[in-house]
C-alpha cells in the first residue's frame, strides 16, 4: 500500500491533492469512515496495521475522491514518513491535511489532523509550532466534543513543553490542569502517562525521596510500575520508562538507566515511529 501511494501520486507534487473532488460513492465514503475510525486502536495493536490504513485510505482518495477520514489519513501518512527518513514529504503531507479540512469544513477532523500536524512539527518545525497545533488540537476536540483526542493533544503540549526545556514550574502548573481533565474525562491511560510526566519533573525539581527514585508522598514508583501492564497504552508505558532512563542517567545510575532502556526496547517494536526518541535519549 505505500508503494502505490507513490505510485498513484506518479510524480504529482503533494500540494496539488488539495483539488481532489469530493467523493460521491456513500458505501466507499463509509468504508473510508471505518478506515479512519480504526487508525487510533491499530496504532495501539500493531504499528504496521495502522499504516496499511492509512495508505489505503490515501489511495482510494487519490483514486475515488476525499472525505473527512481523506484528511485524517494524509495528516497520518505525514506522522508515518519520518518512519522512512522522509521528513519534508511527511509535513507537507499534514499540511495538506490542514489545507483539507480548512477547504472543506471537515471540522470533526481537525483535532486529529492537528495532533497529526503536532507530531510531524516536531520533527520539521519549530518545537513551538507543534506545541501549539497539540494546544489547537484540545480546543477543537473539546468544543467538539472529542474527549480522546483532546486528551491526546493536551498530554503531547506537556511533552513539548519538557522538550523546549520550558521551566518546570510552568510545566508542572499545565501538566495538573492536563491531568485534572484526563480524570474527569476518565481516560486512566492518558492521566498515567501525565503522571509519568510529573514525576519526572518531581526529580528534576529535588521534590523526591532522593534523587534516585519517583518515589514521594504521593506516589510509590514500585506500585506505579506494578500496574503498567500489557492491557495498558503501549504508549504511554514506553514514554515512563524513557522518562526513568533520562532520570537514572541524570543522577548517576546508569545500570538503571540502560535496564529502563530494555524495558522500552520491546514496547518500541509497536511504536516505530518512536524508536528516534529512545536512540536520543540513550545517547543523551
Amino acid at each position: 500500500e505505500y508503494e502505490t501511494v507513490w505510485q498513484t501520486l506518479n510524480g504529482r507534487p503533494i500540494e496539488s491533492l488539495i483539488d481532489l473532488p469530493l467523493i460521491s460513492d456513500p458505501e466507499l465514503q463509509a468504508v473510508m469512515q471505518v478506515f479512519s475510525a480504526l487508525t487510533s486502536p491499530a496504532y495501539f495493536t500493531d504499528f504496521h496495521l495502522c499504516c496499511l490504513f492509512v495508505c489505503r485510505v490515501v489511495n482510494f482518495s487519490m483514486q475515488h475522491g476525499i472525505c473527512g477520514a481523506s484528511a485524517h489519513s494524509f495528516a497520518y501518512l505525514g506522522f508515518i514518513l519520518p518512519v522512512f527518513h522522509r521528513y519534508g514529504d511527511g509535513y507537507r503531507f499534514a499540511k495538506l491535511a490542514c489545507d483539507l479540512v480548512e477547504k472543506h469544513g471537515f471540522l470533526a477532523y481537525q483535532a486529529k489532523v492537528y495532533v497529526a500536524m503536532g507530531e510531524v512539527g516536531i520533527w520539521t518545525q519549530p518545537i513551538a509550532s507543534a506545541i501549539d497545533f497539540m494546544r489547537s488540537a484540545s480546543r477543537t476536540a473539546i468544543e467538539t466534543g472529542d474527549l480522546t483526542y483532546a486528551c491526546y493533544g493536551m498530554m503531547q503540549s506537556v511533552r513539548g513543553l519538557l522538550l523546549r526545556n520550558d521551566p518546570l514550574d510552568a510545566v508542572w502548573r499545565e501538566s495538573e490542569s492536563v491531568l485534572d481533565f484526563a480524570r474527569k474525562a476518565k481516560f486512566t491511560d492518558t492521566a498515567d502517562f501525565i503522571r509519568g510526566q510529573q514525576r519526572f519533573i518531581a526529580t528534576m525539581q529535588g521534590r523526591t525521596t532522593t534523587f534516585s527514585t519517583f518515589s514521594d508522598a504521593q506516589l510509590d514508583e514500585v506500585t506505579f510500575e506494578a500496574q503498567l501492564t500489557r492491557d495498558r497504552m503501549p504508549t504511554m508505558i514506553c514514554w515512563y520508562w524513557i522518562l526513568k532512563l533520562k532520570a537514572r542517567f541524570l543522577s548517576g545510575d546508569y545500570a538503571e538507566a540502560l535496564a529502563a532502556a530494555d524495558t522500552a526496547k520491546p514496547l518500541l517494536s509497536a511504536l516505530v515511529g518512536q524508536v528516534q526518541l529512545l536512540d536520543y535519549s540513550v545517547s543523551y
